[in-house]
């Protein structure tokens, strides 16, 4: 399948081959190279915002589309380049890792690294039903790897089940972080499609509203969300404007879909996340995941009670051991037995002290 504007199979930049393409958005594509100098593969991460951006025919070169875009686009270009610079600082387990950013061709590119698997949507997709054991080992390490940038004063601002990457290794990544897009969006205000509606909270759609982690940890919410009840979160608009008319929140809770599957602690901490107002999420990362570890611990000492139940039964057994039926009538029959031998020599020596006397 031809994707527009994407590079041709074969093409060469720098020391990198592209081999395919990964993944497209409204901000870029980002492709499977190979690196030629390293020998291994990588993931290429192009700048190329589709709504003011195009790719020259025959040509690498990628402009803007036209004169009225061009300072859009070169502010979305340095954008792009400050979040690859700060992302290379990162060297952390669940945040995907940028080793090298050039510019070339009128745009830039971020070369990452590359391991096989697939994104959470298509593990969902593919597997259906997770058990909460498999979130967990999914989610904490996401939490872990936001508390990391956030401490940093950074924030992803574009989490949903396409951006969490889960590798064979089992090891699941951050990727394809939002913020170069949010401010653009903050200053051309033509990139407000690209909020992805159902996981973006309500500030993201003011302009001057406050982001902060509680805004990572709503779009997280709403991730896990959708993979413990099978329903995509509503809008964050729709639900403020429902509640600004008075209205109930029309979104229903986690807590109340999915009780009988989940832990009502993991269930209630997805419901925290989601709420509308900022100030009424849970506000560092490290907050959730002590809710998450918590119901963890709950979920592995669980077999390890009942096996002590079991084994604490067998020694009650063994020691008030109740007599079989059989070996029951066994020792009765011998009681009587033993009884009626005492009876007859009692009797015996009776007669023979009469005798005698």
């Amino acid at each position: 399948m031809t994707i527009q504007n994407a590079l041709p199979t074969g093409s060469i930049i720098d020391d990198y081959e592209i081999t395919g393409v990964l993944g497209v958005g409204g901000f870029g594509i980002t492709y499977k190279g190979y690196d030629s100098s390293l020998d291994r593969e990588v993931a290429i991460k192009e700048y190329l915002p589709s709504s003011i951006a195009v790719r020259r025919p025959f040509d690498q070169t990628v402009s803007a589309s036209c004169d009225s875009n061009q300072k859009h686009y070169e502010f979305g270009l340095q954008k792009f380049l400050d979040e690859a610079r700060v992302l290379a600082k990162f060297h952390v387990p669940n945040i995907v890792g940028v080793n090298r950013f050039l510019e070339r061709n009128g745009t830039a590119y971020l070369i990452m690294d590359y391991e096989d698997g697939e994104v959470l949507f298509q593990h969902i997709k593919r597997r259906q039903i997770l058990t909460e054991k498999m979130l967990l080992d999914i989610f904490l390490p996401v939490l872990e790897g936001l508390k990391a940038i956030h401490m940093k004063s950074y924030l992803h601002r574009d989490i949903k089940p396409s951006n969490i990457y889960l590798a064979k290794n089992q090891v699941p990544k951050l990727i394809d972080f939002g913020a170069a897009r949010v401010a653009w969006n903050e200053r051309s205000r033509t990139m407000t499609q690209m909020l992805t509606p159902g996981y973006a909270p309500f500030e993201q759609y003011q302009s001057h509203g406050k982001q902060g982690p509680w805004t990572d940890l709503y779009a997280l919410g709403a991730t896990i969300y959708l993979v413990v009840t099978g329903k995509k979160p509503l809008e964050s608009t729709e639900r403020v404007a429902a509640l600004q008319d008075g209205q109930e929140d029309p979104m229903p809770l986690a807590s109340d879909i999915a009780f009988s599957q989940y832990h009502s602690e993991f269930l209630q901490t997805i419901d925290w996340m989601l709420k509308v107002r900022p100030v009424d999420r849970p506000q560092t990362a490290l907050q959730v995941i002590q809710r998450f570890e918590k119901v963890k611990l709950q979920i592995e000492s669980a077999p390890r009670m009942v096996k002590e139940a079991s084994k604490m039964a067998q020694r009650v057994c063994q020691q008030k051991r109740v007599p079989s039926p059989r070996r029951y009538r066994i020792d009765k029959e011998q009681i009587l037995m033993n009884s009626t031998v005492a009876l007859l020599v009692v009797a015996g020596f009776m007669v023979l002290v009469r005798m005698v006397s």
